[in-house]
C-alpha cells in the first residue's frame, strides 16, 4: 500500500513506486523514488551528489543542468524542509536557488540581497512562519 504524503505536484500515484518529473524543459526525465526511502535521504544523496559532481564546474548552466539538481527540484514542496535544514549549516546559493525555484517566492527585501547570509536568514524566517521549520 502507498502512503501520500504531502508532496510536490509532479508526483504519479499510480503504481506502487513515485514517478518524480525532471529534467531540463522539452525533455523531462522520470526518476523512480522509492516510496520507503524518505524524502530528507533522497534530498541529502541528492545534494551532496550534485555538489561532488559540480564543484570544479564554472558554468551557472550547467551547474543547474545538473541531473541531481533536476531530480531536488523534482521533489517540489516536499524538499523545502529538508533544503531549510541544510541551509541553516550551509548557507549556499545553490539551496537558495532550488528554494526559489520550487516556491517561486523571494523573501528578502532588496536591501539585504548583497549579503548571501542575510538572504538564507531570510529564508529561514520564511521557512518558520510557514511551517517547514
Amino acid at each position: 500500500m502507498l502512503a501520500r504524503p504531502l508532496l510536490g505536484r509532479d508526483f504519479n500515484w499510480s503504481s506502487n513506486k513515485v514517478h518524480v518529473a525532471g529534467g531540463v524543459q522539452s525533455k523531462p526525465a522520470i526518476y523512480e523514488v522509492p516510496v520507503s526511502e524518505p524524502i530528507k535521504n533522497l534530498f541529502k544523496r541528492w545534494f551532496n551528489d550534485w555538489k561532488a559532481e559540480t564543484i570544479t564546474v564554472s558554468s551557472i548552466t550547467d551547474i543547474f543542468a545538473n541531473e541531481n539538481y533536476r531530480r531536488i527540484l523534482g521533489l517540489g514542496r516536499s524538499a523545502v524542509g529538508p533544503i531549510l535544514d541544510e541551509l541553516q549549516n550551509d548557507p549556499s546559493i545553490r539551496l537558495l536557488t532550488a528554494l526559489r525555484e520550487i516556491t517561486g517566492e523571494n523573501p528578502t527585501p532588496r536591501e539585504q540581497r548583497s549579503s548571501l547570509q542575510g538572504i538564507a536568514d531570510c529564508w529561514l524566517e520564511w521557512g518558520k512562519k510557514h511551517k517547514y521549520i
